[in-house]
């Protein structure tokens, strides 16, 4: 429990990090709480800031660690995809 509260302490700091354009801290906050905590929607609301934000590529890895969280339930799982679709789709074209 301890750890599930310090990762969303972590999601917290690391969607704060995004909004004041510091990726790499935001970045690292969200390792955090990619380790610490048990909620994978935590790391879909890692992945939706960084989307928001208009980094799309960065939000692929926060959605794919969602999809990949040990025991997710289905339709988390949806949700990620769909979420790691629509950032696909938003990267430009080459």
């Amino acid at each position: 429990m301890k750890n599930d509260l310090a990762g969303q302490a972590y999601l917290g700091l690391g969607i704060g990090a995004v909004y004041s354009n510091k990726l790499d801290d935001a970045k690292a906050d969200f390792e955090k709480v990619a380790t610490m905590d048990t909620d994978p929607t935590d790391l879909i609301r890692a992945g939706r800031s960084l989307l928001d934000a208009k980094k799309y590529a960065d939000s692929l890895v926060w959605f794919q660690k969602a999809i990949d969280f040990p025991n997710v339930p289905d339709p988390i799982k949806q949700i990620a995809q769909k979420d790691k679709d629509r950032a696909q789709a938003m990267l430009p074209k080459k």
